[in-house]
């Protein structure tokens, strides 16, 4: 990951940061690793559409980062 990704990153976390809260920042992290989180469940939890969940894992980690977890997932 080069510099300016890391720099990318840490913008739209601080972001998440002030909108969401810290609670917020560490669920949608959690994605990467725990498979059995769903982008629906934090969208319930936290009050928002799975559409914006499923946008910030876009910004954070790549277009179609839902749905290649979700593939990954099944197999």
């Amino acid at each position: 990951m080069c510099l300016n990704e890391k720099l990318r990153k840490r913008y739209i976390l601080r972001r998440l940061r002030e909108k969401h809260g810290e609670k917020f920042v560490k669920r949608i992290k959690a994605l990467e690793t725990d498979l059995s989180l769903t982008g629906a469940d934090i969208a319930r939890e936290f009050g928002i559409t799975r559409e914006r969940v499923r946008q910030i894992c876009d910004e954070l980690y790549g277009k179609g980062f839902l749905r290649k977890r979700k593939q990954k997932k099944q197999s």
